[in-house]
């Protein structure tokens, strides 16, 4: 069992699931060449290529991982994730915002370095822009940065887009005409950006892009679907210019022929998209052979693959870890069933709070039953709830409509007049932003007539602080909290419009819409209290399911008003108080029942001790048995083995109560 060595289902260290030192080796060298060379003028690309599961995110990360922890006072580490985004101009938007991220925690950094990269953010998210309006926006952030025409980026977007940023202001009223930003150039923007973050911050810059072939994942979906493997002509000829550069597309008489996306990135199109520094060719890393499932799990809820259908680790029955337990349990069976029950409802709203022990697997069930109603004309919008920073009753309005925006922007069903988004959009920049950016959003007239949704998701994630973790709250989002939290009346009548908007277009369809809260299960009870509890006669008037999780242990409720008083309860139920549970579950991670026997000298009684030590979690039952194995691995047998795995559980997390 050479193979358990490498596998700690509670690690999320890159470095434990990496086992190609070699291409480690070579990857780190090659980026070091770059970090540690005099002239960094030229750039250095390298892509990491190899089939879906070989490793190259995980190979990826770990070598940033080891960089940034000795470059990390002079080099940016710019990762974005294409699975996110639609097309070119979506990446570069993305870099840009990452790169604002980055810059903003750094106390070092000059705010006209800040200003230099919102400029960048601002103009990869234009299409289309009259004249006026760009150059509206750029003295903006002119004046409030005092930048100058010294400027890489500035002096670049003056002589390919003719920007004269020193135009006086009463010539702006007769600037007519529109521009075009194109993917192209706005790649040589973001080299512009890189050169201004050299230059005047001294700061290098390292962009992974990772999951590069999933770009164009709804067309890729509907490559799928097609049988054949091809799609009719499509209408719009610049998408069709789009795709052919990108290399998802060829012409054969005038027909656009889409092909599925290539595994191994060594079309021309994908080359220019890794080319952010004009290397024509990158360095290639090609990962062979792919990492067994076993090895690279990250955590246990990743380890737990064979309760997660829509995982995106592949599993399938021949894997030996993949096991079905609603087969074993009719307890189950029935959760499943009253839970469909409940959400295809259409004679009223429901607001359904699931009692759910943390660890039970009830999160991956309820994902797969959520998927299975889709069928059942309900479309559920995840709005997942933060692990560790604070969650209000402010935050869960903006996540939510941050969820609602997102999800209309990937599926374009979003009705209802222009003027609503407009209307938001005010309302945001009024009272979610400060200082120049507040007069920057709330004075624009026509900046975002391309990019509508776009810029109201920038928006909120500035507002609701997303990607920051547990640390001490900023002044700046602190008073943004404390206006919006006196303006809780106005964010649901905004977060209504979305849903009426919303809800025209499924209605139409014959679809209904949930809201689907997840993590909440995580949250402690005062959290649900003030969030949901508290506030259930403001989210009644919704007009959608709602959908969340619930821990049974909650205690503190100091509305006086138990969950079940306030919201339809369904319990799920404890999966091991069934032994075939028990022994499914042990035995899929230890892959076979002849381990088993090799550890233990009576497998059944081990099995029952194990799922009495996880104390009703299915996450700390894996654990467990994993540990066992592991120990098992340097001569500890038995009694002995699962002991040690237990004591080193109870040491790799918080105390928890144990079983003797």
């Amino acid at each position: 069992m050479p193979f358990l060595t490498y596998l700690d289902p509670a690690s999320t260290d890159s470095a434990d699931h990496v086992e190609r030192e070699v291409d480690v080796a070579w990857l780190r060298q090659s980026l070091l060449g770059f970090l540690q060379a005099p002239d960094k003028s030229r750039g250095r690309a390298v892509a990491i290529l190899g089939e879906r599961g070989a490793g190259k995110s995980a190979l990826a990360h770990k070598v940033v991982d080891e960089l940034r922890e000795l470059h990390a006072a002079t080099t940016l580490f710019l990762i974005v994730d294409c699975r996110k985004h639609r097309n070119q101009r979506k990446i570069y938007h993305a870099i840009a915002v990452e790169a604002i991220k980055q810059l903003g925690y750094r106390s070092d950094v000059d705010q006209s370095m800040l200003a230099t990269a919102r400029l960048l953010e601002t103009i990869a998210l234009m299409d289309t822009v009259k004249q006026a309006t760009v150059y509206e926006r750029i003295s903006t952030f002119k004046q409030a940065a005092q930048l100058n025409g010294s400027r890489s980026l500035l002096n670049y977007l003056g002589v390919s887009f003719e920007i004269n940023i020193e135009r006086s202001a009463k010539n702006l009223d007769s600037l007519e005409g529109s521009i075009h930003f194109d993917g192209s150039r706005l790649l040589d923007a973001v080299v512009a950006f890189f050169e201004d973050l050299r230059a005047h911050q001294g700061l290098d810059a390292v962009v992974v892009l990772d999951n590069l072939d999933e770009l164009r994942g709804e067309l890729r979906r509907c490559i799928a679907s097609s049988g054949d493997g091809t799609l009719s002509t499509l209408d719009d000829p610049r998408e069709v210019d789009e795709l052919v550069r990108l290399g998802l597309a060829h012409r054969e008489q005038g027909d656009a022929i889409l092909v599925p996306l290539a595994r191994k990135a060594t079309e021309q199109g994908v080359v220019e998209l890794l080319d952010l520094e004009g290397i024509t060719t990158p360095d290639s890393l090609v990962l062979d052979d792919a990492v067994p499932v076993r090895s690279r799990a990250t955590s246990p809820t990743e380890a737990i693959i064979a309760f997660d259908p829509l995982t995106p680790i592949s599993a399938s029955p021949e894997d030996p870890w993949f096991v079905d337990l609603r087969p074993l349990a009719p307890s189950l069976q029935d959760f499943s069933k009253r839970f469909r029950q409940q959400l295809a409802r259409r004679d009223r709203r429901v607001r359904l709070a699931v009692l759910q022990q943390s660890g039970g697997g009830a999160s991956t069930l309820i994902r797969q039953l959520v998927h299975e109603l889709q069928s059942a004309g309900v479309i559920c919008v995840g709005v997942r709830a933060p692990v560790h920073a604070r969650f209000g009753f402010v935050d869960l309005l903006l996540r939510t409509m941050s969820a609602l925006l997102t999800h209309a922007e990937e599926q374009s069903n979003l009705s209802g007049p222009p003027e609503a988004l407009e209307q938001l959009r005010r309302w945001l920049g009024e009272h979610c932003l400060e200082g120049e950016l507040r007069e920057y959003v709330r004075l624009g007239a026509d900046i975002m007539e391309q990019a509508r949704i776009p810029s109201l998701l920038m928006i909120l994630q500035r507002a609701h602080g997303a990607g920051h973790g547990a640390g001490p709250e900023s002044p700046e989002r602190a008073r943004v909290r404390l206006a919006l939290e006196a303006r809780v009346d106005e964010m649901l009548e905004q977060l209504g419009r979305i849903l009426t908007s919303l809800r025209a277009q499924l209605s139409a369809r014959g679809l209904q819409l949930c809201l689907h809260y997840e993590n909440t299960a995580g949250l402690d009870a005062k959290t649900i209290d003030e969030v949901f509890v508290a506030h259930a006669d403001d989210l009644a008037p919704l007009d959608c399911h709602l959908l969340f999780g619930v821990d049974p242990s909650c205690e503190y409720l100091p509305t006086n008003r138990a969950v079940s008083e306030v919201f339809t309860t369904l319990s799920y139920p404890s999966l091991l108080a069934t032994p075939e549970v028990w022994r499914a579950v042990v035995q899929a991670v230890l892959a076979a029942r002849g381990q088993l026997d090799a550890i233990f000298e009576r497998p059944d009684d081990a099995i029952t001790r194990i799922a009495a030590h996880a104390n009703g979690s299915l996450r700390r039952a894996l654990e467990l048995a994993v540990r066992a194995c592991e120990h098992a691995a340097t001569g500890l047998v038995d009694d002995d083995a699962l002991l040690a795995a237990v004591v080193a559980q109870v040491l790799a997390h918080e105390p928890a109560p144990v079983n003797s």
